[in-house]
């Protein structure tokens, strides 16, 4: 489903030319995927020659390879897939020779080697949106210090989730914390799956990269304030949404550098194929109205470090 078509381009003899075009796919809306798509239409705004097209799948595997096929019809310049799972299934369609010549470039992947297992991106550019998970935990155990359990609700069938937990599951043993996985398919079982993270007992929630998860924080915030218990976040954008504090890249930036990633490849630069977020693209944001109504006290050095507040 097309969701935001920008045009920039440059007028000849009343005659709107462009040089090349840029087609967007997200897998599915929340704020960090967007986020992604207004950092790359403000690296290209200034480029008048890029036609822009932005499409959602809503989450529909189906619709996003459907998406893609007409991306390779249209013989699409560069084609931009926000998310793991559209990248996979546009890097696959690079390797058939379905794209031709055009650039791919996969925006917040959190584990590369989902797209390319061998790290051979041939025609492909990765721009990742990970940030390592100790320090995330670290944060979680500041704020309260008597943490023992915390639940990861995420979707098996996100392979980025599924390596987010794989690493998560030695730094939980390792800091004697007890991990309790629920698990989701669709949207439509968050309910039940934070209630069930409730009901074990759970100190904390934590959502890392999981589109699904993501696109269903407000339910998942409201069953854990109402039971006291904080969620955290990989995502920033999400703290406006009542999670308790994120430590995570900042959305924007990995827009950013996809939309350089572009620019270099029309200047015909070398760009590195793998890209992960620099020290001053992760930020700690912290949610000070959802800490008064869980009677959390937040300690003042995080208070410090964080580049956003929400009152």
């Amino acid at each position: 489903m097309l969701k935001k078509v920008i045009y920039l381009g440059i007028i000849m003899s009343n005659i709107l030319v462009y040089s090349y075009n840029v087609s967007i796919l997200k897998i599915v809306d929340h704020p960090a995927l967007n986020a992604v798509v207004v950092g790359v239409e403000k690296e290209l705004q200034n480029d008048k020659e890029a036609a822009i097209k932005v499409y959602s799948a809503q989450g529909n595997q189906s619709m996003a390879a459907s998406i893609l096929a007409k991306f390779a019809s249209e013989k699409s310049d560069y084609i931009l897939t926000i998310g793991t799972t559209p990248t996979q299934l546009a890097y696959q369609m690079k390797q058939q020779g379905k794209f031709g010549r055009a650039l791919v470039v996969g925006a917040s992947i959190t584990n590369p080697t989902d797209i390319s297992p061998s790290e051979s991106f041939a025609g492909t550019i990765i721009v990742s949106n990970f940030v390592p998970i100790k320090p995330q935990i670290e944060v979680m155990i500041q704020i309260n210090q008597s943490l023992k359990k915390i639940a990861i609700i995420y979707n098996p069938g996100e392979s980025n989730s599924v390596a987010i937990v794989a690493k998560l599951k030695p730094i939980a043993e390792e800091m004697g914390i007890e991990l309790i996985e629920k698990t989701i398919q669709k949207s439509s079982d968050i309910p039940q799956a934070t209630n069930a993270a409730v009901a074990a007992g759970s100190d904390a929630v934590f959502i890392s990269n999981d589109n699904t998860a993501l696109a269903g924080i407000p339910c998942i915030v409201k069953i854990c304030t109402k039971a006291k218990i904080p969620v955290y976040c990989s995502d920033t954008d999400q703290v406006a949404n009542g999670c308790l504090a994120a430590l995570g890249p900042n959305q924007f930036q990995i827009g950013v550098k996809a939309g350089q990633a572009i620019k270099q490849s029309r200047n015909g630069e070398s760009i590195e194929p793998v890209q992960y977020p620099g020290s001053d693209d992760i930020e700690l944001c912290i949610n000070l109205k959802t800490a008064k109504q869980l009677g959390v006290q937040i300690p003042e050095e995080l208070l410090t470090k964080a580049v956003k507040t929400v009152e």
